[in-house]
This record gives C-alpha cells, sequence and structure tokens, in this order.
C-alpha cells in the first residue's frame, strides 16, 4: 500500500526545516589533521576518539581539502594494485586522488607513517571530500548521502569558509531514530526487503519478490569464505581494498555468516599496531605483519560487538576513558528480528527496518548482513540503503 500523503509531507517537512549543522553530535570530538602533520599523528587521534575519519587541512590553500582514514593507510601499505575496482558505495566519494600508495606493491607501515598526512590522504580512492552549507537543510545531507559513495560531509560556512564540522550517515540516522520516524509511517510497517529492493524507488516502489529480493541482494553483498584452508586476515583486507563495497562479509564453510571486516574493524587493527610505535618504533613493521598474518578465523575469535555509548567524554582530545567505558560497553538486548554473528549483525528479509535501525545505532555499525533460512548470507543492507529509502519516500529524489 501507498503511503499516506500527509505521512510523506510530515517527513518532508521534518527534513526541509531542520539545518544539517543542528543534528551533529556534541559529544563525539572532531579529529581534525594538518596536511603537514604526520600519518602516525592523526591515526593515533582517530583510534584514540574511535573516528573513523578526519578532514585534513591545507596550509597552501588554507581550507580543508581532503579526508583520512584508516583505509587509506591500509591502501598505501598494501599497494595501488589493491585498490583497483574502489568507488561506488565503498568509501567516501569515488574519486581518484591520494598519492599514498607506493606503487603496485606498497610500503612499509612504518615509511606510510612518517608520512605527511597530505599526501596518503585518498590513497584508497574513496575518500574524496564532499562539503555542505552549514545553513543548508538537512534534505541536501540526506540525498547527497543516499546517493552512494558519500559516506560523510564536511559542512562549511556560507560562501565556502572554514568547516563547521563532520556530518556521518551514523549521526543523520541516529537523529532520525530519536525523531521517531521509523516508529511512525509510512516507515513503521517497512521491512529489510523493501529497502533492498526498493531503497532508491522509496517503499511503495518495493514490489519485488523474494526472487527479486535475492538477485538484488547478491549484487551488493561481497563475501569471502574462511571455512576451509586457513586464510590470512591480508588477504581479507586486500579483499576489502578491491572490493566495491564498503565492507567484506566472512562466512563459514557451510555458508553461515562468520563475522565481516570494515574500516570500522580496519582502524582498531592499525590504532594498535600504531601504538607499538610509541614504545618501539622500529617494531612497527613486524607488529602488523604479525597482525595481518593472522588467520581470519582466529581474529574473529577475539572480535565482539558492543554498545556504541560512551561513559565519558576524552579529557582535552585525548583516549577515552577505557575503564568507565567498558563498564557501558556490553551490548543490551538486541531488538527481534536482529541477531549476532561474530562481529557482524544479522538480520532476515522480513525483519522490520526499525530493528534493524535501532541495532545499527546501537552497535555504531553501518551494516546489517541479510541472512537467508539456512544462514547463508544473501545480501547486505547499509546506511546508504536506509538512507535512500527515507529520501525516496519523502519524494526527495
Amino acid at each position: 500500500m501507498a503511503p499516506r500523503s500527509s505521512d510523506v509531507s510530515a517527513l518532508a517537512t521534518l527534513l526541509r526545516t531542520t539545518p544539517a549543522a543542528s543534528i551533529v553530535p556534541t559529544h563525539r570530538p572532531l579529529v581534525r589533521a594538518d596536511d603537514h602533520e604526520t600519518v602516525a599523528d592523526a591515526l593515533g587521534r582517530l583510534a584514540a576518539a574511535r573516528v573513523l575519519a578526519c578532514p585534513v587541512y591545507s596550509r597552501q590553500a588554507r581550507r580543508y581539502t581532503a579526508i583520512l582514514d584508516a583505509m587509506d593507510v591500509a591502501a598505501a601499505v598494501m599497494g595501488e594494485d589493491a585498490c583497483r575496482g574502489r568507488g561506488g558505495d565503498g568509501g567516501d566519494g569515488d574519486g581518484g586522488g591520494g598519492g599514498g600508495g607506493g606503487g603496485g606493491h606498497g610500503d612499509a607501515l612504518s615509511a606510510v607513517l612518517a608520512r605527511s598526512a597530505g599526501v596518503v590522504a585518498n590513497a584508497s580512492r574513496s575518500n574524496e571530500l564532499v562539503c555542505l552549507d552549514a545553513a543548508a537543510p538537512l534534505t541536501v545531507a540526506v540525498t547527497t548521502m543516499a546517493g552512494g559513495g558519500t559516506h560523510r560531509v564536511a559542512l562549511v560556512e556560507a560562501g565556502g569558509g572554514a568547516m563547521v564540522d563532520l556530518l556521518t550517515q551514523s549521526a543523520v540516522v541516529a537523529w532520525l531514530v530519536r525523531r521517531g520516524v521509523f516508529g511512525v509511517p509510512p516507515l513503521e510497517d517497512a521491512v529489510v526487503s523493501a529497502v533492498v529492493t526498493g531503497g532508491r524507488g522509496g517503499l511503495a516502489a518495493a514490489a519485488g519478490g523474494e526472487g527479486d529480493t535475492a538477485r538484488a541482494a547478491q549484487r551488493s553483498v561481497v563475501c569471502m569464505s574462511v571455512g576451509g584452508e586457513s586464510v590470512p586476515l591480508r588477504s581479507v583486507l586486500a579483499r576489502l581494498l578491491r572490493a566495491d563495497a564498503a565492507t567484506v562479509a566472512l562466512v563459514a564453510a557451510n555458508g553461515s555468516l562468520a563475522g565481516k571486516l570494515s574500516p570500522a574493524d580496519v582502524r582498531a587493527l592499525l590504532g594498535g599496531v600504531v601504538a607499538v610505535a610509541d614504545t618501539a618504533p622500529s617494531a612497527v613493521d613486524d607488529a602488523l605483519d604479525a597482525a595481518l598474518d593472522k588467520d581470519a578465523t582466529a581474529w574473529l575469535a577475539g572480535q565482539t560487538l558492543t554498545t556504541t555509548a560512551r561513559a565519558s567524554a576524552p579529557a582535552g582530545g585525548g583516549a577515552w576513558d577505557g575503564a568507565a567505558d567498558a563498564a557501558s560497553a556490553t551490548l543490551p538486548p538486541l531488538p527481534a528480528g536482529v541477531t549476532v554473528a561474530g562481529n557482524a549483525l544479522a538480520v532476515t528479509a522480513s525483519s522490520p527496518l526499525s530493528a534493524v535501525v535501532e541495532a545499527l545505532v546501537a552497535t555504531g555499525q553501518h551494516h546489517a548482513f541479510v541472512v537467508a533460512e539456512g544462514g547463508e548470507v544473501t545480501g547486505v543492507v547499509s546506511l546508504t540503503d536506509i538512507l535512500a529509502t527515507v529520501a525516496a519516500t519523502a519524494q526527495l529524489q
């Protein structure tokens, strides 16, 4: 049944009357980098704040010109060949840029960490800086992020002035949850299959059958088997860098979901390695090799999902209070229709959209994998899909 015009109008009005800058979370620090500071310093702050990316300020241009994240560092280490095929919904833009890769085979992590942030930014070819007037309505941010390939936008002062903040897909979806958008018509009755098959066309357009849902989902999910012979984490990272997607589903021998590797996992892995450099700079390359040579199944055994709640804010831009944060990190009960597989969220085609969104916000995940009755992975639902559904339902596209 098509959404009522009054429901669509209310959703559209909410998005058109809310300034994009007004919904940026105040509890998350904005990590910034200067294009002349080292990658090690910038990556260390990202890991400490548990933030995925930071804008890079160009002294010459006197403005922010790029985005740096852990995937750029990984791309520089793995080499240009590992990044071929990147684009689309695989990152924050599909532009070229970057120059951090040291040719086809990459460079030692110690060398990459010593480079300037401006050189390595966008080495993954997925971090083009997208700017938006801070006074613009939320509709502009939603439609930009719903188009695929843009996971965050830089909010700048009118006329292209100084940057105010970064607005992420996660922040927008969390705000929509707080406003109750997914608990009222026309989104309250939506299920995962509607998002997968009709996310670009709105809920009213999601008329495809289950077969159509499966085929559409399979085109968008990237899977890698880790249930047979030993698969090193290095191979999974290379697959993630090459994939036209922002996460890789790791599946067991029977085809069931075992976990995933995402940019957030890469940030945590590199953050741990960079911490080694603080005490033993010469050991950083060996530490990375040891981490990447680890069997993916063994690595998954040490990964879990936790809540995104913060017990305390970082003092003076430093690390989070680990003890206080750990006390609040216990994963709360997930809504019906959502389960956990290793470090990943699993849903079914009939899972309520509201439940999926609630789980994504609670865990800080960007994706939930769609699994069939037998447990095999058939698709993935991303924050991009959710925002595309919101935009199309509100008739913004």
